[in-house]
């Protein structure tokens, strides 16, 4: 019991203790609030601070009286540094090569976030080859020239920002491309017969060749047409063509690059030719000291061209006729001397003389004096049938010439081919016939069976010379416009040579 009421006491005691410990700090605290208050003018009197020292009970209350002090709150400014956000420079997309020559390429790209400007370089592609910086743009396209041609490059192109004289770089994209092929030079049409041949110049730097060909076919557009694979061919014949068409011919250089791909050059100048303009077969005949010349059809031809020379000397020959017929002869010419003659056709295309590629071949003839196998000498009538044309000469040299309507080409009317001789010279005269019977102002009959050279004033000028004669042709004698037959009237006389042919 005893042991059990010493337990108690030190419990008391020790409660004792903390409860005085607690009215120690109080009364600390408040004795340094007060040391800050000023009651007089000339000193400062520290008032005691009554606390109850009474340990308190279960039942009583401490009662303390402390003046609130209130201290001053002091605000410290606080420094913040900037935030610096990165530089960011986007990437370049989608660069690809837009043109290309013989010595610069063209490259274009997506322009990239942020770029100011763009960086462009170039190296050859091989190995030890250094780039070349060519400019700093601030478009998204660049030219890089001073470039060799036939040859492959890599372009790059970097996205960079300049700021504060510093330069700040994107990712970069490259590209590979060649600089164009020389186009191709020399581009000729060597035959434009059943068939068109070109030719061009080597070009020992590229792979081949490619033809593209324009005509009615491809609405006057140049489509692809061939390829020549080898360098060294400068020849292609297009067999598919037609007489009569115009075709057009251009050529690009290719050079193929193991695993990169095909590079052409531009187009070469355009050459143009019609299919069919091939040199004639040409005949020559001479009679009366004058030589007819004939020539086959050429399907492409508008029309023909005839040169004539005393020398075949090419350089010498001028044009004597431009026809569309496929005959001719010439005047009279000198006895027993040679004549050059050569034909050539020719195709109206765009107001120009389409022309054969090849010259045309020379003939050559000597001009003789008879016909039907006499020497009529050099005073004579001469009738062309076919031409229905008649010539009077006089001594070797032209009196008349005059278009006429002979006979009728039915195999009855015909007027008789031959050497004739004048036996009646009238004016007037009157000619009678089976259905006929008219007064003409001359008459110079030259056939037995009544066929002569009068005047027919019935006849409109325009039915003179060209086809009358064929379905509107006398019957037999040789109609001739008055004024005409009126001078050859007053020189011909009985004996007077007349041939026809």
């Amino acid at each position: 019991m005893k042991r059990k009421k010493e337990k108690v006491l030190s419990l008391v005691l020790c409660i004792a203790v903390v409860l005085s410990s607690m009215f120690a700090f109080n009364f600390g605290f408040s004795v340094f609030a007060d040391d800050n208050t000023n009651t007089g003018d000339t000193g400062t009197t520290t008032q005691p601070t009554t606390i109850n020292n009474t340990l308190p009970s279960e039942t009583s209350t401490v009662t303390s009286t402390v003046k609130p002090t209130t201290k001053p709150t002091t605000t410290v400014p606080t420094t913040t540094k900037p935030v610096v956000k990165p530089i960011s420079v986007g990437n370049i997309s989608k660069l690809k090569v837009t043109k290309i020559s013989s010595n610069y390429i063209t490259v274009k790209w997506n322009k990239s976030k942020n770029a100011t400007n763009y960086k462009v370089e170039y190296r050859k592609v091989g190995s030890n080859q250094k780039w070349h910086y060519v400019n700093s743009v601030k478009s998204n396209t660049a030219n890089v020239t001073k470039l060799s041609k036939n040859t492959l490059y890599y372009i790059k192109v970097t996205p960079m920002i300049v700021k504060n004289k510093k330069n700040y770089y994107g990712k970069n994209a490259t590209v590979k491309s060649s600089t164009a092929t020389s186009k191709v030079t020399g581009l000729k049409v060597t035959n434009n017969g059943k068939n068109i041949s070109i030719k061009w110049n080597r070009n020992k730097n590229v792979t081949g060749y490619k033809v593209y060909r324009a005509s009615g076919v491809s609405n006057g557009k140049y489509v692809y047409y061939k390829t020549i694979k080898k360098n060294s061919t400068t020849t292609f014949t297009d067999s598919k063509v037609s007489n009569g068409k115009i075709y057009y011919y251009k050529l690009k250089a290719y050079r193929t690059y193991n695993n990169y791909g095909t590079v052409v050059s531009n187009y070469s100048n355009a050459v143009m030719s019609t299919c069919g303009l091939y040199a004639t077969t040409v005949k020559t005949k001479s009679e009366l000291s004058k030589i007819t010349v004939t020539w086959s059809k050429v399907p492409a031809a508008t029309g023909y061209k005839v040169y004539q020379s005393t020398s075949s000397n090419r350089k010498s020959f001028k044009c004597v006729a431009k026809t569309t017929s496929r005959s001719f002869t010439t005047g009279k010419l000198s006895r027993n001397k040679t004549y050059y003659f050569q034909v050539q056709p020719y195709k109206t295309y765009k107001g120009k003389e389409l022309k054969p590629t090849t010259a045309p071949k020379i003939k050559s003839q000597k001009a003789k004096s008879t016909i039907f196998g006499q020497d009529v000498g050099n005073t004579y009538i001469e009738i062309n049938i076919k031409q229905q044309h008649m010539w009077f000469y006089i001594n070797g040299k032209l009196y008349v010439d005059t278009p006429v309507v002979t006979g009728m080409a039915d195999g009855v009317h015909d007027t008789p081919k031959g050497v004739h001789t004048i036996f009646v010279h009238q004016s007037p005269s009157r000619l009678v016939g089976d259905t006929w019977d008219v007064m003409v102002n001359y008459w110079m009959q030259f056939t037995a069976d009544g066929c002569g050279i009068h005047d027919s004033t019935w006849r409109a000028s325009y039915e003179y010379g060209g086809n009358t004669y064929l379905t509107d042709g006398s019957h037999g004698c040789v109609n001739t416009p008055l004024d005409k037959v009126a001078k050859i009237f007053k020189k011909a006389h009985n004996g007077t040579i007349v041939v026809v042919h």
